[in-house]
């Protein structure tokens, strides 16, 4: 069974107009600090994610293959700097983040 967490990105009246378009990704020249090949080897995982915006929220859901598939991700080195990476990002930009799973 699928398990998927939805993340919504919310701008404030604070936040820069572009500041969606300013958001780190997943890749050497945003994070820095991680190799091509990491970056491979944790999109060979079995993932599939959509992302949306609509009006001021960024709305992004990943699906995982499992609870288990999610819980090994969270643990990766590469998806925890890329979390970090936006957790910073949103405080600086002022977006408020929120989960859930669906």
């Amino acid at each position: 069974m699928s398990y998927k967490i939805v993340t919504t990105y919310t701008k404030t009246a604070d936040s820069p107009e572009n500041a969606f378009n300013t958001m780190p990704v997943l890749s050497v020249e945003s994070l820095g600090n991680v190799t091509q090949e990491q970056i491979d080897t944790l999109q060979n995982n079995t993932l599939q994610w959509e992302r949306r915006i609509i009006g001021n929220q960024l709305i992004m859901t990943h699906t995982y293959n499992s609870e288990s598939d999610y819980n090994a991700r969270l643990d990766d080195p590469v998806a925890q700097d890329l979390r970090a990476s936006r957790r910073a990002w949103a405080e600086l930009n002022n977006v408020t983040i929120s989960s859930r799973v669906v």
